[in-house]
């Protein structure tokens, strides 16, 4: 593999004056206590949302509005420092934040919720949804011919040659009605009745015709994949070669308890009007998480299941535990006891949500031959990094990250290098947060150097020799 090169990038943009300093007035008033609790808009506004235009020369950022939550959308050109507010007319024809192709031929983003495509040779921009819904997700199919998207829990994939928009599968939360088997009494009218053994047959016929179609003709409609009843969708990862499509699932209708109620008194309609806050610390797990892994041509599914994980099955709380049973025992509190039993294999979150703080997530390399899954267990005490053995359908540890305290809610970025076969990622493995790199089959080694410090937010640059953080 070669060596990568480590550096550190800062960016200097020239701001428009109001966005950056505060009022001469409130910078020359004392510092008081009303001036602390007020409206911060005194401060000054920081720039949110950087990224650079499709041709690379002018940044776009957004500032927030004093004394409105409305954010303004501003343009700059690095070479002059010249920033400009965007009206809504200029707005819609400003970029987004881009992804390119492996050859550097199109980019494609999303703006105000639907998909453009860019040729980078010509300029040409092309607008592939116009819906009331929010597309997100663009990303390029790993031989360049098409680009895909997602639109809510459903992927889509536009063709870029013949501009054919089309659905990568079709997902239904229900069960099969194919596989749904008659009761005793559906069985016993079959056997008395021939007519009904007879619409059973041709209604079997129709199927397997219309199956030998979709397998032969492949300007059809995919077979949708029946999920059943009992789970809800939480996050979901197309493959770059559009083989395999991977689901974060949840239980349907998980009680996570009862969570805190604040009454608002000064309301539009004059009544006190409740609204739930945040959980308790240390009360309402999240929802636990689980993979499904589908093979979009042969149409088949897998879990991955997390049993095999390092330390899954081990019990960090084992000792806190012990001695809360025995007190409540003690106590008579046999019922509650039994309710604070460890779980065979602690329960993860793989999709981040704001009510864990963060961690989790998907990754695949460019060519969609590899996938890289962190999963985090809801107790806290650990982090695994892991890739997918595909011939086995089943995780393999890569990294383990464990802490009898608390796994932070930040220095969990990773990803893939350009070989498509070595992983990177931040572990506060040695007491810090430092970048690694390790090949599938092989040990890691950090890359960021002994030291007092830590790193964050790594980027790996477009020829995959260098990586942007910072220290």
């Amino acid at each position: 593999m070669r060596r990568l090169l480590m550096a550190t990038l800062a960016a200097f943009v020239v701001l428009p004056v109001a966005a950056t300093e505060p009022s001469t007035s409130a910078a020359s008033a004392p510092l008081d206590m009303e001036t602390i609790m007020a409206n911060p808009d005194w401060i000054g506004h920081a720039v949110e949302s950087p990224y650079w235009s499709v041709d690379g020369r002018n940044l776009y950022y957004s500032v927030q509005r004093d004394g409105s939550p409305v954010r303004d959308l501003y343009r700059v050109d690095p070479a002059r420092g010249a920033s400009v507010k965007l009206d809504p007319a200029a707005m819609a024809h400003a970029d987004g934040p881009a992804v390119f192709d492996r050859a550097h031929q199109h980019a494609a983003y999303i703006l105000h919720g639907d998909v453009f495509v860019v040729d980078l040779a010509s300029g040409q921009r092309r607008q592939v949804t116009l819906t009331p819904q929010h597309e997100s997700s663009p990303q390029f199919s790993a031989d360049g011919r098409a680009l895909q998207f997602r639109a809510g829990n459903d992927w889509f994939r536009y063709d870029l040659v013949s501009a054919v928009t089309a659905p990568v599968t079709e997902l239904k939360l229900a069960d099969d009605p194919e596989t749904n088997k008659p009761d005793d009494l559906g069985e016993l009218q079959l056997s008395l009745f021939k007519t009904l053994r007879e619409i059973k047959a041709d209604q079997q016929a129709m199927r397997d015709h219309t199956r030998a179609l979709e397998a032969a003709d492949a300007g059809r409609a995919p077979r949708p994949f029946w999920l059943g009843d009992k789970i809800r969708l939480v996050d979901s990862k197309l493959s770059p070669d559009g083989r395999w499509l991977l689901l974060v699932t949840a239980p349907k209708g998980y009680q996570g308890g009862r969570v805190p109620q604040v009454n608002h008194y000064v309301t539009d309609s004059g009544y006190t009007e409740p609204e739930d806050a945040r959980s308790y610390v240390g009360r309402n797990d999240p929802a636990p998480q689980s993979l499904l892994l589908l093979d979009l041509p042969q149409h088949k599914s897998w879990p991955l299941k997390t049993d095999g994980l390092p330390g899954i099955k081990a019990d960090p709380l084992a000792a806190l535990r012990k001695q809360a049973v025995a007190r409540l025992e003690k106590a008579g509190n046999t019922d509650e006891a039994k309710t604070l039993k460890a779980p065979a294999v602690r329960p993860v979150r793989i999709a981040a949500g704001g009510e864990d703080g963060g961690g989790g997530g998907v990754a695949w390399n460019d060519d969609g031959s590899q996938l890289a899954i962190e999963l985090r267990a809801i107790d806290n005490k650990d982090r695994w990094i892991a890739s997918v053995d595909f011939s086995k359908h089943a995780l393999v540890n890569q990294q383990r990250l464990t802490d009898p305290a608390w796994i932070n809610w930040s220095f969990n970025d990773f990803g893939w290098l350009k070989d498509g076969r070595t992983l990177w990622y931040l572990s506060e493995q040695s007491g810090y947060s430092r970048l690694y790199a390790k090949p599938l089959e092989g040990a890691a080694r950090e890359l960021t150097g002994a030291g007092k410090f830590e790193v964050s937010a790594p980027q790996l640059s477009a020829d995959g020799k260098w990586f942007y953080l910072l220290a």
